[in-house]
């Protein structure tokens, strides 16, 4: 549409600042997965993308869930058709990152 096609252009015009803000991305989501892959009951899939899909194992959705919006984070959440449950954590910034970090350590008991 017509609004995309303006912020591509808007973005082509200052390339240093979008390699800029897509290398913080990049790091960020390195250190989210690093983080995540602590906790034994998250599969941390590799991405290419700005956020990071986990399988949750040995712990329900719910929660997961529960412990996330108590503290004011929202997370995509999935069932498969066999029960499967998996949660996707968009890439955010360092304070961002702490506080899902922090959360799931609440949940290892």
């Amino acid at each position: 549409n017509g609004l995309a096609q303006e912020a591509a252009l808007a973005t082509l015009e200052d390339l240093d600042i979008a390699r800029e803000r897509i290398a913080r991305l990049v790091a960020e989501r390195a250190r989210l997965m690093e983080g995540l892959r602590r906790f034994p009951f998250l599969a941390v899939y590799e991405s290419q993308a700005n956020f990071v899909l986990c399988g949750l194992r040995g712990i329900r959705g719910a929660k997961v869930r529960q412990a996330m919006e108590g503290r004011g984070i929202l997370l995509r959440y999935f069932e498969g058709p066999n029960g499967e449950e998996w949660v996707r954590i968009s890439v955010g910034t360092p304070a961002q990152t702490e506080a899902v970090l922090e959360a799931f350590a609440s949940l290892q008991g």
